[in-house]
């Protein structure tokens, strides 16, 4: 990542945000879609409704469970592009690594032939 901050449009731009922030939504969607539904139905909360608290919770559960499933889904596939993108910059950097270990043996065997031919030239000169 570069050093220098980006704007909110250019980070925006980039696939795994776009996965990143539908999550988000569907985070906040699941935890007030039980608060919708109760302030819709008209409902009180009283001692008797305690008695009936294991239908809560299922109704909690029931209305938030599969939006939280859809937001580690989509989170998942942000992790899956985020990764991706990794990976394409590791064989880029390996690439460039092949290239300069080529180039470093060429040098290494124009290193070696000099000091062979420097060598043979020092043992007559003697």
């Amino acid at each position: 990542m570069s050093s220098e901050k980006k704007s909110f449009k250019e980070w925006i731009k980039e696939n795994e945000n776009k996965w990143i922030i539908g999550g988000i939504i569907t985070i906040c969607f699941a935890i007030a879609t039980p608060f919708i539904i109760y302030s819709i139905s008209n409902s009180t909360l009283s001692a008797d409704s305690f008695a009936k608290l294991g239908t809560v919770g299922d109704f909690l559960g029931g209305s938030t469970v599969g939006l939280f499933s859809l937001a580690s889904i989509l989170f998942l596939i942000s992790t899956i592009v985020m990764q991706r993108k990794e990976l394409g910059l590791q064989r880029e950097e390996l690439q460039l690594t092949r290239e300069e270990l080529v180039k470093a043996n060429e040098q290494y065997e124009i290193t070696n032939k000099t000091m062979k031919l420097q060598q043979f030239e020092t043992t007559f000169l003697i």
